[in-house]
């Protein structure tokens, strides 16, 4: 992932979920999502809207929150990482909101979940 200059990583140490129709205020408009993950560390929030399928998506804001949208089809997606993955990192670019993000740190080729 090539970031902008202007890119900060923050490690996520919570997160928590909302399942459910929600208005909330991107760029001081009003946008309809069905569900929605937080994603906290020490020094940073981001907060990622889903939208309903067939609905367009909004552009990605930092005001008043910093806030990703995505569809409601890549919501497993995202809570699978939180849930699975460690460290994760909340990305965040205050000039480029496009850029904001959840990202893994590298790891090996072939290395998966422990099942024992």
């Amino acid at each position: 992932m090539n970031g902008g200059k202007n890119m900060a990583f923050y490690l996520a140490t919570k997160y928590s979920v909302y399942l459910g129709k929600l208005k909330i205020l991107a760029d001081d408009e009003i946008v309809n999502i069905v569900a929605g993950i937080r994603c906290s560390g020490e020094h940073a929030l981001l907060d990622i809207g889903f939208i309903a399928e067939g609905e367009s998506l909004p552009n990605n804001v930092s005001h008043p929150f910093n806030t990703a949208f995505r569809p409601i089809s890549e919501y497993f997606y995202y809570l699978d990482i939180l849930r699975n993955e460690k460290p994760v990192y909340i990305v965040i670019d205050k000039n480029d909101p496009s850029l904001h993000a959840i990202k893994t740190q590298n790891e090996p080729i072939g290395v998966g979940e422990n099942r024992f």
